[in-house]
């Protein structure tokens, strides 16, 4: 259902606890929203240490996995491959920089005659 769409269903249930509620005694329309509130609270608080709980359990999971020799080993063996690619990424623009530098000196010295 879109935005712009009415729900008929959600109108009545609003426009009776509306009407409802006007004759229904001050106190008794507090008791009726802490009541609500409460259950609300509840509910939304009980979901999420659902939600923690599980995410705890699951980052408890996690450092014991990555503690396994065989894991250990598998992360280091990725290190080394990823170190291997920034090193090589290093080299090349240090010989990129050298090759430029080069140049640059050889069209000198050309230009001089000196070559």
């Amino acid at each position: 259902m879109s935005k712009t769409e009415i729900d008929l269903e959600d109108v009545i249930v609003k426009d009776i606890a509306s009407k409802l509620l006007e004759t229904i005694p001050l106190e008794q329309r507090q008791q009726i929203l802490e009541s609500s509130l409460n259950e609300t609270l509840k509910h939304a608080l009980g979901k999420y240490r659902v939600e923690n709980a599980i995410r705890v359990n699951v980052e408890e999971y996690m450092i014991e996995y990555v503690k396994n020799e065989k894991v250990q080993e598998r992360i280091r063996e990725a290190t080394h491959k990823s170190v291997d690619i920034l090193l090589n990424g290093v080299i090349n623009a240090i010989v990129i920089g050298a090759q430029g530098q080069l140049q640059n000196t050889y069209a000198k010295l050309v230009e001089e005659g000196k070559c």
